[in-house]
């Protein structure tokens, strides 16, 4: 007959309880709920007491039919952790007691903090471990959502509001069951039901599954405390303004319950909700008392969409703003460019002055940029100097003592100038001198701006064109790149050829705004590539400029294909959600008039015994159609 091990640690404790005085000590000191003892010399088996069986959620005697190891009581991802702390424990020389939060996995596989105390008994060949009792004041962690307390949180209302019936006749069994499951499971929408008069709030399953948790342990409808399910779930920059708007709301009880907040998910991010609400009553057994019932919908992919489109438009302005100052630049904006040998190949006029007032040096094109850095400073910059020169873009905030009494400070960004067959031939260096806080403008304009290297580096499209004659004179690299042409292709071509014929008149008396205009002019087209693609662009283009006797204008043509995309999707999915919204307020409206007509009059009992049962016929054909209203608004719900 083969021996229970269980039953033979069992028998061992109990034999050494009678002879140990130091688990007898240890037992007598403690307050606790439960024991469990495990033999170090075969660690595949642990003996627990009733009381810790009852407290993990087995069944009486079931240890004896499965016996448990601690593969079976804790959480995979924790075992070695917990066993090497035992392990570390036993290996010191002190006789003194171990204690640690151990994660428990119960019978329902929730995890379960309990405090427990151990110690090593009989020569270290077992090992005794008490649960301890928890006081009230401390809190026990868990992972499972069913663990919030459900305590009533009451709000007091001002004034009384008359409220529009509505006759309930609910069950004992169903008390709190929700009037619209069925719509809430339609339509993946999480509900919820707040009696105004006590605070009482209920939540359904689907409310809990919209935020990440196991719903597999808890009952379709709850009560729960609104503190716990809300509050503490809403995210800090909007919890102030989401509980003022719905105290608001339940002062007045008018109108719909709407709003937007952020609430935490159950792998720790954060979703966008929409919450909807309506007040109403519910008259039960002869009393009326006043509900909002409302829905959660997740709407955290249409704030990133919206998000998205956001970062396009702000892109675009702040690449607007960066083709500004390099044409205006300010005094505390500098530009260079360097060649591969460290020499100037330009800068701007106030860099010269820039040089002389904080490094004392007197600079001209061709002198070499790291010759004005004392070693110190050299240690600083040349590294990303060089990086820039390797083909990295990179960047710099850093503090400089140019004497004993000052500190210069600035912000430097590096990028690599590429020549029109992408080699390296050099880098630009934006100088942000943030030493001083004046922002006074300069007169600077990039008169030869085909020749400079900033016209190379720069992230869109160039196109310059004869003011005169609207023939294009010089391109960049990011325009080759965008129409699909070669740059000899594209210097044949008159301006008007980017763009599609049927704009032909559009683009006319956009060029000539272009040519007069004396400061910057943004509208958006269409460019027309080589291979007869529609190209959706921003153009900015600000006065014209002289090389010589003639006038030119630059154009920066920016790719905004992305942002249309995020705008055409939105108008698509907005016209959706009116569609939809249309046939709820509509296509439901009649066949849940009829039912709730019939279900009343059968109710107040006004019916005769003879037409009862052609009245629930009548209640059958409405429920089908409503049915079938539903089953339509599932399906236009899912947008493909």
């Amino acid at each position: 007959m083969m021996i229970d091990p269980v039953k033979q640690l069992e028998k061992k404790f109990f034999e050494l309880l009678s002879t140990e005085v130091a688990m007898q000590k240890f037992l007598n000191n403690e307050a606790f709920a439960g024991i469990w003892f495990w033999d170090l010399h075969d660690r595949g088996t642990i003996w627990l007491s009733n009381s810790l069986e009852k407290l993990l959620g087995f069944e009486e005697n079931q240890h004896l039919k499965i016996p448990l190891s601690w593969n079976e009581l804790l959480p995979v991802d924790r075992i070695d952790t917990i066993c090497n702390s035992f392990d570390t424990y036993l290996a010191s020389d002190t006789e003194s007691q171990f204690e640690m939060q151990i994660p428990f996995l119960q019978k329902n596989s929730r995890v379960h903090y309990l405090k427990c105390r151990a110690i090593a008994v009989n020569n270290k060949s077992y090992l005794l471990g008490l649960i301890q009792v928890q006081h009230k004041s401390e809190e026990i962690r868990t992972d499972h959502i069913t663990e919030f307390p459900f305590t009533r949180n009451s709000i007091e209302l001002e004034q009384e509001i008359p409220l529009k019936n509505l006759a309930v006749d609910i069950n004992d069994d169903h008390e709190f069951a929700s009037k619209y499951e069925s719509l809430i499971n339609a339509g993946n929408l999480g509900g919820w039901e707040y009696k105004v008069d006590n605070g009482d709030l209920w939540c359904s399953k689907e409310y809990f599954e919209l935020l990440g948790y196991d719903t597999s342990s808890i009952k379709s409808w709850e009560k729960y405390e609104t503190q716990k399910v809300w509050v503490d779930l809403l995210h800090p920059e909007d919890k102030e303004n989401a509980r003022a708007y719905f105290t608001n709301y339940l002062k007045h009880l008018k109108g719909i319950y709407r709003q937007e907040f952020r609430m935490k998910h159950a792998d720790g991010n954060w979703i966008w909700v929409s919450s909807r609400g309506k007040v109403m009553s519910e008259i039960v057994d002869g009393v009326k008392t006043k509900i909002v019932i409302g829905t959660h919908t997740d709407i955290s992919e249409s704030k990133r969409l919206e998000k998205k489109l956001f970062e396009s438009n702000t892109l675009m302005l702040k690449d607007n703003a960066l083709l500004n100052s390099i044409i205006n630049s300010p005094d505390n904006i500098i530009i260079i460019s360097i060649d591969m040998e460290y020499r100037y190949t330009s800068f701007t006029n106030n860099y010269r002055k820039f040089v002389k007032e904080k490094f004392g040096k007197d600079i001209y094109i061709g002198y070499k940029l790291i010759d004005i850095f004392s070693e110190s400073q050299l240690t600083i910059f040349k590294p990303k100097i060089d990086a820039a020169l390797s083909g990295e873009h990179c960047e710099l905030s850093v503090s400089i003592p140019i004497d004993s009494n000052k500190l210069l400070y600035v912000n430097n960004k590096y990028n690599p100038i590429q020549d029109e067959y992408g080699k390296i031939i050099g880098a630009t260096v934006f100088i942000h001198d943030i030493t001083s806080e004046k922002n006074s403008e300069i007169e600077n304009k990039m008169n030869e701006l085909r020749y400079s290297s900033l016209f190379y580096g720069a992230s869109d499209a160039i196109f310059i064109a004869n003011a005169a004659t609207g023939f294009l004179v010089d391109v960049n690299l990011k325009a080759i790149e965008l129409t699909g042409y070669e740059k000899s292709e594209l210097l044949s071509m008159h301006q008007t050829q980017l763009h599609p014929p049927e704009i032909l008149l559009e683009i006319e008396s956009i060029f000539k705004k272009f040519s007069s205009a004396k400061g910057f002019i943004s509208i958006e087209s269409l460019v027309l590539s080589k291979n007869g693609k529609l190209i959706p662009v921003q153009i900015t283009a600000g006065s014209t400029f002289q090389i010589g006797e003639e006038t030119f204008v630059a154009g920066y043509f920016k790719d905004i294909s992305s942002r249309v995309r995020i705008t055409e999707e939105l108008k698509i999915h907005s016209q959706h959600l009116k569609d939809i919204a249309w046939t709820q307020s509509h296509m439901l409206r009649a066949p849940l008039t009829r039912l709730m007509g019939l279900v009343n009059a059968l109710h107040r009992g006004i019916v005769p015994e003879e037409e009862k049962s052609m009245y629930l016929n009548y209640v059958k054909e409405a429920s089908n159609e409503l049915d079938d209203v539903i089953r339509d608004i599932t399906a236009n719900t899912i947008i493909n």
